[in-house]
């Protein structure tokens, strides 16, 4: 095992032999350091760097996957400098504080969701048993911008029975490709579910109503037509409180289609400022 473990690591240095020259030889020799400092401060921000070849690794990511941006306008794939990163898990979790479930009617209720994040499913799944005395929902997704790709797959379990398909991920190499079921045992049964939705309704939360939408035939959207983000990505944090982000799954629904670029147009299109009272009245005329 050691002899294993010592020629796949001499392996490993011989393919990146030359990544591992250019960055010694920069980081350690390059004699206009003013040059260093100003790519450095620009890649990075001022004060989140400890040293040229400590943090060169970092610098490379960051201006590479700038380099990304502009030439994919992908601004999904970039670095998190540590404040960042930090900043970003702290407003996930702030934002999904703001889930609640009011009662509108002895037989409605409305559901908040900020967000998709382990918190938002957290919520969802503790207020599993009071969600079940109600006989209509009304989820309101307007705003909600998406977020986890795992958590939106146990929410969706949520709401459909063991074994139903919820999408496909798409991923460059195969073995990581997924056909998505919901795994949940137990799940919520509705008469009337109705999901608001608007031009900021994004990501996993277009993914949500994709797969109640195409499972289900009792759900109504109303709102405006979604944002259309039908692509996926993956978060690793790295070494000195870093985080690479970066887009690597194409995201389909159930029936094999994108919306990437497109949304999903809203059954019943309505900008009104009363569009919860408008909802309830509707599912009440039925």
């Amino acid at each position: 095992m050691f002899i294993l473990s010592t020629l796949l690591a001499c392996f490993i240095i011989f393919r990146n032999i030359d990544y591992y020259i250019f960055k010694y030889l920069i980081s350690y020799n390059y004699i206009f350091t003013d040059s260093l400092d100003a790519i450095y401060d620009q890649a990075l921000g001022k004060g989140n760097y400890s040293g040229y070849g400590k943090n060169f690794d970092e610098v490379v990511m960051s201006v590479f996957t700038e380099k990304i941006r502009s030439i994919d306008n992908d601004r999904y794939t970039y670095l998190y400098n540590p404040s960042q990163y930090k900043a970003s898990k702290e407003t996930t979790k702030t934002e999904a504080q703001s889930a609640r479930v009011d009662k509108l009617s002895d037989d409605t209720a409305y559901v908040l969701a900020p967000n998709i994040s382990i918190y938002t499913q957290n919520f969802l799944e503790n207020n599993f048993d009071n969600l079940s005395s109600y006989k209509n929902i009304i989820i309101d997704l307007r705003g909600n911008y998406g977020g986890s790709l795992e958590s939106l797959y146990k929410i969706e379990g949520l709401f459909l029975p063991r074994g139903t398909t919820l999408g496909y991920e798409t991923a460059r190499l195969k073995i990581f490709s997924k056909h998505l079921k919901s795994k949940s045992n137990r799940y919520l049964v509705f008469e009337n579910i109705v999901i608001l939705q608007d031009e900021s309704t994004a990501s996993s939360a277009e993914g949500f109503i994709n797969a109640l939408k195409l499972n289900l035939d009792n759900v109504t959207t109303i709102g405006t037509t979604t944002f259309g983000k039908g692509i996926g990505q993956i978060v690793m944090p790295l070494t000195s409180g870093y985080a690479l982000k970066a887009t690597v799954i194409t995201v389909e629904t159930p029936n094999y289609t994108s919306i990437n670029k497109v949304g999903i147009a809203p059954d019943i299109e309505y900008t009104g400022t009363d569009i919860i009272e408008y909802s309830l009245g509707l599912i009440e005329s039925e």
